[in-house]
């Protein structure tokens, strides 16, 4: 969480502040319970955000609207609802969140629907992207499924849900999805040959975020392996399996930058 936070100062230009970040927990506590699953997991992505906003307060009040919208119905909070709250809230788009919302719930009542046993609570940040994408339901899934299809006719080394995650990242791409899933898959298999490439999870449906780039999956992956191999020597990642597949989905996001 430590890295996404920094990801998130970074993309804003912004030094982190540690006393605005003090004042910003400070806040979240006012507003949030004891035993709030805001301040657990997603606390310091949280008051990063607030902390980056004009008013952190609103900012705050308005991601609790918006989470109450998403979460009704159900009883045990979900630290992914909360982050797809602030999504709605980063995009400026809580003024109408019920609609974002509706589709939301549509997208994922299908889903669940075609497939019963891939959908869980990480699938919500994913479906929340395609509900803002204002696109008929039917639309975003006729895309993912083509996108899903292909990919399994490639032998891809990756899991149902996780091939399923990275059709709903496709599925947000504008073009055609059978050329956008061929890009994405050559540079899963060139990734798939190298030593250090991690195989599955999220390290392979991140590549995703690699297909609106113009250049070849082979310069793509040397790239993305160039600056895996620099970041080793960056204390923030440990050698751990965990630690590694960090540090190569860091490298995707810097090259995709």
């Amino acid at each position: 969480m430590s890295i996404v936070a920094g990801l998130l100062f970074t993309g804003a230009d912004k030094e982190v502040d540690i006393d605005r970040l003090t004042e910003c927990s400070s806040i979240l506590n006012q507003h949030t319970g004891i035993f709030s699953e805001y301040r657990d997991a997603v606390k310091l992505a949280l008051i990063s955000e607030m902390a980056l906003s004009d008013d952190a307060e609103q900012y705050i009040e308005d991601v609790k609207a918006v989470y109450q919208k998403l979460h009704k119905g159900h009883f045990v909070d979900n630290s992914y609802k909360i982050l797809a709250a602030m999504l709605i809230c980063d995009l400026g788009r809580q003024d109408d969140a019920d609609a974002v919302i509706e589709q939301h719930n549509a997208l994922m009542k299908q889903k669940k629907k075609d497939h019963p046993f891939l959908n869980d609570s990480e699938d919500i940040s994913f479906v929340i992207h395609l509900a803002l994408s204002d696109r008929p339901v039917d639309v975003i899934l006729c895309d993912m499924e083509e996108s899903m299809a292909y990919l399994k006719s490639c032998k891809v080394k990756a899991g149902s849900d996780t091939v399923q995650r990275l059709g709903e990242i496709l599925a947000l791409t504008d073009g055609d999805s059978w050329e956008i899933a061929i890009r994405s898959s050559g540079s899963t298999k060139c990734c798939s040959k190298k030593k250090d490439a991690t195989e599955g999870g999220e390290v392979f449906f991140s590549l995703g975020m690699l297909i609106g780039m113009e250049e070849e999956p082979e310069y793509i992956v040397r790239a993305i392996l160039d600056t895996y191999a620099y970041l080793k020597g960056n204390s923030i990642f440990d050698e751990k399996p965990e630690g590694k597949k960090q540090r190569l989905m860091f490298a995707e996001l810097l090259v995709t930058d």
